[in-house]
């Protein structure tokens, strides 16, 4: 774990570095959107054996896992490996938590769900440092108010994408 934190806090060194701050008024917090949700179901814990791409990661059951509500860079485009290595950095070979939201599946039959690792969301993470941006996962919108939020924050201090690749 202790590697995990090293990685993770060299990954924002270096975005610092790289990307500096712009100071900017304290941002507000957009309240979360009241819908007719089900009940969240209880995190379902599993290990990550593979790291696909940016928003796809493989559990040790075997299925695939796409991130909903975020998009990350696809191959060869601008900001792709910066994603992938970060959700590599932050996931793989760890334990995480899989909450579920309406659908079960994509198209694709990937499993669609926010991930957590000690109780942090990797989703929100990638979005709030700029490896990945809000998507609206049309019916998947229980947390789509707060990665739109972390996104204009991280467009606003042009952090990862959104000063390297625009």
């Amino acid at each position: 774990m202790k590697k995990l934190f090293v990685i993770i806090l060299a990954i924002l060194f270096l975005s610092l570095f790289f990307f500096p701050p712009t100071p900017t008024p304290t941002p507000t917090i957009t309240p979360e959107v009241s819908t007719p949700y089900p009940t969240p179901q209880p995190h379902i814990k599993a290990k990550v054996t593979k790291v696909i791409d940016g928003d796809t990661i493989v559990i040790s059951d075997g299925n695939q896992v796409r991130l909903i509500g975020i998009d990350t860079p696809e191959l060869k485009k601008c900001f792709y490996q910066e994603a992938k290595d970060t959700t590599t950095a932050l996931v793989s070979g760890q334990e995480v938590e899989l909450e579920s939201d309406i659908n079960d599946k994509d198209d694709y039959g990937r499993l669609l769900r926010y991930v957590y690792v000690e109780g942090e969301m990797v989703n929100e993470f990638l979005v709030t440092w700029g490896f990945a941006e809000a998507e609206d996962f049309f019916p998947e919108k229980r947390h789509y108010t707060r990665f739109l939020s972390a996104q204009k924050e991280a467009q606003k201090q042009n952090r990862g994408l959104w000063g390297k690749c625009n």
